[in-house]
């Protein structure tokens, strides 16, 4: 566990060994998610979106996409 300060702009530094680690540079972003234990910074990653993928799976391991598909299907029976 390590200790930094928290400065008068609330800015804080990341030792220079994690940000070896994590290949952090000048200008890199950051995500912030707040825990019920604390606060979680992980680098923001190339390709957010990607990092959303599965993220969103329904319960019945069904592909959302079909989900919809199936929904729509039904919609247009409905219609006629």
């Amino acid at each position: 566990m390590r200790k930094i300060k928290i400065s008068g702009k609330g800015q804080i530094s990341i030792p220079a060994d994690l940000r070896r680690r994590y290949d952090l540079s000048t200008g890199d972003q950051l995500i912030v998610r707040e825990t019920e234990n604390g606060i979680i910074l992980s680098p923001m990653p190339e390709h957010p979106l990607l990092e959303l993928r599965g993220c969103y799976k329904s319960e019945q391991d069904k592909k959302l996409t079909d989900e919809l598909l199936e929904e729509r299907k039904k919609e247009r029976e409905k219609d006629r």
